[in-house]
């Protein structure tokens, strides 16, 4: 829906303003959400 959504609201506002900055919200978002994962090194063993 990414490229559609855009034109539509292109063709609704006249320019990308809104766009730009739902996808700076999506971008925050997802900042937000990843913050509580923590990654741990897993250690292999030999078969």
């Amino acid at each position: 829906m990414g490229v559609w959504l855009g034109g539509k609201l292109y063709d609704l506002q006249g320019d990308y303003i809104l766009v730009w900055w739902i996808g700076v919200g999506i971008g925050a978002f997802s900042a937000i959400v990843h913050l509580p994962s923590r990654e741990t090194r897993m250690t292999l063993q030999a078969a």
